[in-house]
C-alpha cells in the first residue's frame, strides 16, 4: 500500500473472503489480510491484481 494517497493495490491475493462496509479481507497465500477504512471501493480487479481505493484506517494479518 501506498499511505500517502487513497489507493492500495495487491498482487499476492489468492481470492476476496468478504468485502462489506468498511472492510476487504483477502485470502493470501500465508494468512489473511483485513483491510478496515471509510469509502472503501474495489476499483481494479483480475486474476493477479487488486486495487482498492478510499481512506485505509488500519490493517490486519493473521495466519490462518
Amino acid at each position: 500500500c501506498d499511505w500517502s494517497s487513497d489507493v492500495c493495490s495487491s498482487d499476492l491475493f489468492r481470492r476476496i473472503r468478504s468485502y462489506e462496509e468498511g472492510k476487504l479481507c483477502l485470502e493470501l497465500g500465508r494468512g489473511t489480510l483485513t483491510v478496515y477504512g471509510d469509502d472503501l471501493k474495489i476499483e481494479t480487479l483480475s486474476a493477479r491484481r487488486l486495487t482498492l481505493r478510499g481512506q485505509i484506517l488500519r490493517t490486519d494479518f493473521s495466519k490462518e
